[in-house]
Parts: structure tokens; C-alpha cells; sequence
């Protein structure tokens, strides 16, 4: 009777260390996961430097209010998310619009579906600069998603993935996206889509005044050839990357994945996932809602430009 006990005792014993040992090693992974994958965000910038009036606090840091940039005038409380993940805006007096962004991660897109789904427009990847070695390289799904947006009765824009480090590489990179336009048409804007991608990356050490230059030179050089620009980014790279002082009235995509937006300043079309599942397409897509009068309207005017006989 002792020995069956002592020896059941030392069963248990040994069913709980390999519990603990699985437990320990499922939370070593994920610490290993988040290390490797997790873009790394300094909590602060050297070089940005605030002035006396700090009254947006974000990620420990107290930002001046840029006094030049129009305040957000939506209210968070109205925006309301559905069991699809379709986001709406719930005034009477504001049209909204929903759409998607794209690149080649999507692979082969049913567009049909995609617009009979309920979305309206899209922004395609046209192309993109490396983050080490500085290249710039097309997107191999650009023109079989143009024109197949375009098709299937979508108002099409197009974003480039920026990379740039000084404001001649920003040009280098609207000139690269208008020369594979050819001429096209665009119904929405040409985005810069300038993302932070770690310390290591060769943009890693860029200063706010020189990003905010990339910014104006990529906006200017794609007006110049007769296209409409915009500027996305996320509540990071715009509080303590951009000085949004210098930012003027450039339309902003704003990248805040939350069921709520909590963006201080004015901003035309909101991502609010990146993890959307939409008919036609078999990844997980990134999902827009359009805000912007002029915007929601010219995504009108496509619309009816594609049902016309």
C-alpha cells in the first residue's frame, strides 16, 4: 500500500514538472516571438525637440500641439463596427465609403467579389524601396489589380512604401510610381507610405525635419504630374517622427487599428484593421473607411463612371 502511494506520488510529481516545463516553454516562445517580429519603437526621439505648450500625451512623451493642423472632427463615439467587420459612422449628415489596401501579400484578388461585398475603393501597392540596401522594386500584383479593381467598379488610388532618407530618394520614388502609371488614371490619391521599421533599418536614425522634407518632395513631385497626393502613417510615426508643424494641408490616411480612432489632428480616410476577412480574398487585408467629403465623393463619381452604359 506505501509503495503503491510513494509510487503514485512520484507519477504526479513527474506529470506537474512536464506541465511546468511546457507552460515555461510556450512562454519562452512567446517572448522569443515578440523579440524577433515585433518592430522595435524607441519610446523617444533625441532629436524632437517640444516646445512650452505639451498637451498630447503619447507613449510617456508630453507632444506640442501643431497650431497650423486642423483638429480631428469626428467623433469617436459614433464610429460602430459589425459582425462582418465593416466599420460605419453613425451621422445622418456624414456619407463614409469602405475600402481596402493591397499588395502583393494578397496574391490573386476575386474583385468582383471583393466590390460585391460591399467595398468601394481601394489603395493598390504600386511599388516600394527596400529597408537595407535602399532598392526599389515594383509590385509584381500592381497591374493585374489595377485593372481588375478598376473592372469590377472600384475607385482606385495607389500607395508607394517608402523607405526614403533624404527628400531626393522621396522624389526618386513619386517619379519610379508615376512612370509604371504611364498615364493612367487614378480616382483617389498617390500615397506616401513611409513606415518605421526598427534601429537597424537604414532608415533607423532619420530626423523629423528630413522625413518631413521626404514627405513635401513625394507630395510636390506627383501634384507636378497632375495627381493628388496623400501621406499615411500611424499615430507613432506622426507624434514623434513627423513635425507636424511644417505638415501644412496634406490629406492624411491615419493607421490606428481600434474600434475607436483617438487622433488629435484632421485625417481623410481611417485603417482601422489589418486583419480584415473579405470575400475574394484568402489573406487577411487591411480595412479603410473613407470620411472625407471630397474623397467619398470622387469615389462616388467613379462608381457611377463604371455603371454607365
Amino acid at each position: 500500500m506505501t509503495k503503491n502511494k510513494a509510487k503514485k506520488s512520484r507519477k504526479n510529481k513527474y506529470y506537474v514538472r512536464r506541465i511546468l516545463f511546457f507552460l515555461l516553454l510556450i512562454v519562452l516562445c512567446f517572448f522569443l516571438f515578440r523579440l524577433f517580429f515585433t518592430p522595435e519603437h524607441p519610446d523617444t526621439f533625441p532629436f524632437r525637440l517640444f516646445g512650452e505648450h505639451k498637451l498630447i500625451n503619447f507613449k510617456q512623451n508630453e507632444i506640442q500641439i501643431a497650431e497650423e493642423m486642423n483638429r480631428a472632427k469626428w467623433d469617436p463615439s459614433l464610429f460602430k463596427i459589425d459582425i462582418n467587420g465593416h466599420m460605419s459612422y453613425k451621422d445622418p449628415d456624414v456619407e463614409t465609403a469602405l475600402g481596402i489596401d493591397v499588395s502583393s501579400f494578397q496574391k490573386e484578388i476575386d474583385w468582383n467579389e471583393v466590390r460585391n461585398s460591399g467595398f468601394e475603393f481601394t489603395f493598390i501597392r504600386i511599388g516600394y524601396r527596400g529597408t537595407t540596401e535602399g532598392g526599389i522594386f515594383s509590385d509584381s500584383y500592381f497591374e493585374s489589380n489595377y485593372t481588375e479593381a478598376k473592372s469590377a467598379g472600384l475607385a482606385v488610388g495607389i500607395y508607394f512604401f517608402s523607405q526614403a532618407i533624404t527628400p531626393e530618394e522621396a522624389v526618386e520614388e513619386a517619379e519610379y510610381a508615376v512612370s509604371i502609371l504611364n498615364g493612367r488614371s487614378l480616382d483617389l490619391p498617390i500615397v506616401f507610405d513611409w513606415e518605421y521599421v526598427s534601429t537597424t533599418a537604414r532608415t533607423g536614425g532619420i530626423d523629423s525635419e528630413t522625413l518631413s522634407q521626404c514627405a513635401d518632395a513625394f507630395c510636390r513631385t506627383v501634384e507636378e504630374h497632375g495627381y493628388s497626393s496623400m501621406v499615411y502613417f500611424n499615430l507613432y510615426t506622426s507624434y514623434l517622427i513627423y513635425d507636424m508643424d511644417t505638415f501644412g494641408e496634406k490629406a492624411i490616411w491615419l493607421a490606428q487599428f481600434a474600434h475607436e480612432p483617438t487622433y488629435f489632428y484632421h485625417y481623410e480616410i481611417w485603417q482601422y484593421s489589418c486583419t480584415g476577412k473579405v470575400p475574394g480574398i484568402d489573406t487577411d487585408v487591411d480595412l479603410d473607411i473613407a470620411l472625407d467629403p471630397d474623397i467619398v465623393s470622387k469615389i462616388r463619381t467613379a462608381e457611377q463612371s463604371d455603371q454607365a452604359p
